[in-house]
């Protein structure tokens, strides 16, 4: 069985998809790995000592978070540890998730830091969170939309309501002035009926008494059908003396 050798432990280490720092019980940084470097944008020898924390968090707030969190990952480790960092000459931003822990090594124990970019992971959350706001209010305008639309059908069904009860009465006002009984003269069998289109029509007939000898027989078609016909025919009829 191999032994775990410090060259052995630092080729593990370099090839640690993660940024990785060993640091004293104190919580200086002896130790950088490959991947914490290429984070940092920083050669490793950079981040010795004080290097990682003044490089990468120069915020005094971000700064002293940092060193308190490693001292304390000796009693107390911690994985819910975000802070943005500057990587580079260039200052840029990042988002980082940090580990930490104590480990016995060779020499005694000692702090093991993880570091994870999570930059594009934290962009993903704010275009899922921006979108899941959108969603929401998209769906609160729709519901809104909805019940004005009910609202609407509402009053639209009880003006129907009240149109087809109005035509009801129209129509059985039409009917009536529509003669039902009819002259009888020998030779001759009358009768007449007038059947709207609609609910309503333009349609109508009607017989009056000359004299003895003699009847008359009024047919009239009013041009169109429904309600303005209707009214015409019923002129008409209150019209027409004879």
């Amino acid at each position: 069985m191999a032994s775990w050798t410090p060259e052995l432990l630092s080729d593990v280490l370099e090839q640690f998809p993660l940024g990785v720092a060993l640091l004293t019980p104190h919580g200086e940084v002896f130790y950088a790995n490959r991947g914490l470097a290429e984070i940092a944008q920083h050669e490793s020898f950079e981040l010795m000592g004080d290097g990682f924390y003044d490089l990468l968090f120069p915020g005094k707030d971000a700064n002293a978070r940092i060193r308190e969190k490693s001292r304390s990952a000796a009693e107390v480790p911690f994985d819910d540890l975000d802070l943005t960092a500057e990587r580079g000459p260039q200052k840029e931003k990042r988002n980082l998730h940090l580990c930490g822990g104590s480990v016995q090594g060779p020499q005694g124990p000692c702090l093991v830091l993880t570091v994870q970019d999570i930059t594009h992971r934290k962009a993903f959350e704010k275009v899922i969170e921006s979108s899941f706001d959108n969603f929401i209010q998209v769906t609160n305008a729709l519901d809104e939309a909805m019940k004005k639309i009910g609202e609407q059908n509402a009053i639209l069904e009880e003006y129907k309501d009240k149109m087809t009860r109005e035509l009801a009465i129209a129509k059985g006002v039409q009917k009536a002035i529509i003669p039902r009984e009819f002259p009888q003269l020998p030779g001759f069998d009358l009768y007449g009926v007038a059947i709207p289109t609609d609910e309503l029509g333009g349609d109508y007939f009607d017989w009056f008494q000359v004299d003895e000898d003699r009847l008359g027989i009024l047919i009239a078609d009013v041009s169109g059908h429904g309600v303005p016909s209707s009214l015409i025919t019923t002129m008409v009829k209150s019209s027409f003396e004879y």
